[in-house]
């Protein structure tokens, strides 16, 4: 498959074709690859206004975002994706960000994220949202994980961090956590994004955090 995310997520629940495990040996090609692609820049540029137009609205100034966004694909039967975590368990983190999580398909019971309410609450929910539903959380300090998806409908979000321009400072070189990051108000609608990989996404496929795209 052309898209990352979708071999990630058909090697959580079944045997691969040998083709498609040749490509899980080439992730950094095969990233390079998928961003080339005319659908990728146009889901960017789609991505930016949103962030830009929605996003900054919201939290009630610019924002530094990161880009891209995290596509996760969650097929019936898969395994969780990643582990029970707090972002702030990994490097990069300022306690300044804001998590968004944002769904493409419905989501709801084990084919959903869980999240506590506040940090150390421990009541951990399921969101239940539809298609059009965004999620913001503090997923810096809220543990957050998922389960396997035993509800017989795939799941597809997106994930995002992003940090008010007025709190944000380049303490590492342009990235939040592990990915990079830019500013929405110096966004362009035309600008190119980077083809290359960073470091989150060329974990394990079911790495800690599982950066599929």
């Amino acid at each position: 498959p052309l898209c990352p995310a979708v071999l990630c997520a058909r090697a959580r629940c079944s045997k691969c074709p040998k083709s498609w495990r040749l490509l899980a040996g080439r992730k950094r090609e095969h990233i390079r690859s998928f961003r080339r692609t005319p659908e990728y820049l146009a889901f960017i540029r789609a991505y930016r206004g949103f962030v830009g137009d929605v996003i900054a609205r919201v939290v009630g100034e610019e924002v530094a975002f990161q880009v891209p966004p995290t596509l996760r694909i969650h097929l019936p039967g898969a395994r969780p994706l990643g582990k029970p975590h707090r972002d702030c368990e990994y490097p990069g983190h300022t306690g300044d960000e804001i998590n968004f999580w944002l769904p493409i398909t419905r989501a709801c019971g084990n084919n959903s994220l869980f999240v506590e309410s506040s940090p150390g609450a421990g009541d951990f929910r399921p969101l239940d949202l539809e298609y059009g539903e965004c999620f913001r959380f503090d997923g810096e300090n809220c543990a957050h994980y998922t389960v396997a998806n035993d509800t017989g409908q795939a799941r597809v979000s997106l994930d995002f961090r992003v940090i008010p321009a007025s709190l944000y400072r380049d303490d590492f070189g342009g990235r939040i956590g592990s990915y990079p990051c830019e500013l929405s108000s110096k966004r362009g609608s035309n600008d190119t994004p980077s083809v290359e990989a960073s470091d989150a996404e060329l974990l394990p496929s079911v790495g800690a955090s599982d950066a599929d795209v």
